[in-house]
């Protein structure tokens, strides 16, 4: 396209955009027909703005009907406002109409795993009553994390004091990042209330995604009970001897969708990476400090490895600010923690980088999520 024409196109859906505010569907309606490829446009490319997301906001559904029938994507997400969806937008605008058309046209009810709010969350905040109930009524996840605010709705509600909405999740079974139940007996127990001491508050287990297979469990740390960064960990590892368990720290803008993501999408790197390795050692492979794990290993190569991060190295941190003790006591349990490297020309030495982030903060050895960009 040349350039002439792309502004010609931009200016056309702006234009659009305004007589989608205004309800002006005829001339949406006729120019649709004469390019269907506007559906699918974005109206500000830098934005990730879609006439679909002007139309959710609006309620329009007439146009929301036509927009779909021309092939834009239902869940295209809003870049620039946090992954939203035009669900989301809907139900952030009470717009229950909106939601109920964009639902029956395939809608994920959960909107984008990479979403900062949910179509739940979005409802709660903004006090939609009636799109709460009717999320809920149709199987929204209850206990879905505010991407990096690690609230759930119920939590929202509370700090809003959305009474009506409180009482409405409460019923329903919702969960909140403050509930505390206690820790399981045994071993697993013990390294849970040892890392809720010391590193942070461990969430519930309704707020966090589960591994697609295998035996172990994850749970969730919050770093010194802030929104800084989150620490994600296996639970029951420490049944098998060596006793260990497997920690990985994520910036807390990383999104953990408590209904799951797909292996593919980005966002499932640290739950697919824990998932294996815990998979290797259940089947007799040692792990120790300093083992390096790359994305060209033949087992690892498929996960959505970060772009700016080609391995991750185990690495027995401190707890003290000191070395930790090395020994063969059979009930120590070693808590290991995945910390990303590059990897340069001359190789990655594991054991000089372990050495190296045995004191250092979370804050040094969190992933970073990888923003999606507009297109």
């Amino acid at each position: 396209m040349s350039g002439a024409t792309e502004k010609s196109q931009m200016k056309l859906l702006q234009k659009l955009k305004a007589s989608i505010k205004k309800k002006d569907n005829a001339f949406v309606l006729e120019q649709l027909s004469d390019n269907p490829s506007l559906a699918s446009t974005p109206v500000d490319p830098d934005l990730g703005e879609y006439l679909l997301h002007v139309a959710a906001e609006k309620g329009n559904t007439e146009v929301i009907n036509a927009l779909l029938a021309n092939n834009c994507p239902v869940d295209v997400p809003y870049t620039d406002e946090g992954n939203a969806t035009a669900l989301e937008i809907a139900a952030d605008h009470g717009n229950l109409e909106a939601c109920q058309v964009l639902l029956a046209a395939g809608a994920n009810i959960n909107g984008q795993p990479d979403g900062v709010l949910s179509p739940l969350i979005a409802a709660t905040i903004a006090n939609r009553k009636a799109i709460v109930a009717w999320l809920i009524e149709q199987g929204a996840n209850l206990n879905r994390l505010h991407a990096w605010a690690n609230q759930t709705a119920l939590d929202h509600a509370v700090g809003w004091e959305h009474e009506a909405i409180v009482e409405m999740l409460k019923e329903a079974g919702a969960a909140s990042i403050q509930d505390c139940p206690e820790p399981p007996s045994g071993a697993e127990g013990t390294v849970e209330t040892f890392i809720h001491n010391t590193i942070g508050w461990v969430a519930p287990q309704a707020v966090v995604p589960q591994p697609r297979v295998g035996t172990v469990r994850l749970k969730l740390s919050l770093v010194e009970a802030k929104n800084n960064q989150k620490v994600l960990f296996t639970s029951g590892l420490v049944n098998t001897e060596p006793r260990m368990e497997l920690l990985v720290c994520l910036d807390a803008r990383w999104p953990l969708p408590s209904e799951g993501v797909a292996p593919e999408h980005p966002a499932a790197f640290p739950i697919e990476l824990l998932q294996r390795l815990a998979r290797r050692r259940q089947q007799g492979e040692p792990l120790c400090a300093g083992q390096v794990f790359l994305h060209s290993d033949a087992d690892l190569a498929d996960l959505p490895w970060p772009d700016t991060d080609h391995a991750m190295v185990l690495v027995n941190k401190s707890w003290t600010g000191q070395p930790p003790e090395q020994g063969d006591d059979p009930d120590v349990v070693t808590l290991l923690t995945l910390c990303p490297a590059k990897v340069p020309k001359k190789g990655l030495d594991g054991m000089e980088w372990a050495h190296k982030k045995q004191t250092a903060s979370w804050k040094s050895i969190a992933l970073k999520y990888a923003a999606r960009q507009a297109v």
